[in-house]
C-alpha cells in the first residue's frame, strides 16, 4: 500500500527550523534530520521523510546550496523556468529509471542565497498541484542564520 500525500493545508507547529537560517514545514506524520557538508560545495539541509514508512517511501527535503547555480547549468540538467507564486523557479521534472519514483526539483533564490527542494515519491502518487505547492511555499529564508548554541 502506497503512503499517501500529506492532506490539506501545512501546519505551522510542524515548521522545522534549520541552525543555518531557513525552514519549512514537514507534513504531519513525518520525521526530519539535518544535514551538512563542509568544503566549495558544502550545503545544509533539511530531509522529511514518513513515519514508520515501509519500503520505498521518497522524502521532502529542502538544501541550502552553497553556490547559485547559473542559468546554463540550469538549462543542461533540464530544470524549466517558471513563476511560482510571482516569483522566478526552476523546476525539473523526472522518474527514475526503473519507474518506481517522480522527482519534483524547485531551484529558488529566496534573499541572496539559493536552496532546492526536492519531492520523492513513489509513482502511485500524485506529486503535482496541492498539496505538495503548499508545502513548498512554506519555505522561509531568514535574513541572519541562527548561531548554534555554544557547548
Amino acid at each position: 500500500m502506497a503512503l499517501q500525500p500529506p492532506v490539506g493545508m501545512p501546519d505551522e507547529a510542524n515548521r522545522v527550523k534549520h541552525p543555518d537560517g531557513f525552514s519549512i514545514i514537514v507534513p504531519p506524520q513525518w520525521d526530519h534530520s539535518f544535514g551538512y557538508t563542509m568544503g566549495d560545495l558544502g550545503y545544509s539541509s533539511i530531509i522529511a521523510f514518513p513515519h514508520k514508512a515501509e519500503g520505498r517511501s521518497g522524502e521532502f527535503s529542502v538544501v541550502k546550496l552553497s553556490q547559485a547555480p547559473t542559468e546554463s547549468e540550469l538549462r543542461d540538467n533540464r530544470f524549466d523556468a517558471q513563476t511560482f507564486d510571482g516569483q522566478k523557479v526552476w523546476v525539473a521534472r523526472t522518474t527514475r529509471r526503473d519507474g518506481k519514483e517522480h522527482i519534483i526539483n524547485y531551484d529558488m533564490q529566496r534573499g541572496s542565497n539559493w536552496y532546492k527542494i526536492t519531492i520523492r515519491r513513489p509513482t502511485s502518487e500524485l506529486i503535482e498541484g496541492k498539496p505538495w505547492d503548499d508545502y513548498v511555499r512554506s519555505l522561509r529564508a531568514e535574513t541572519t542564520a541562527i548561531k548554534p548554541a555554544a557547548k
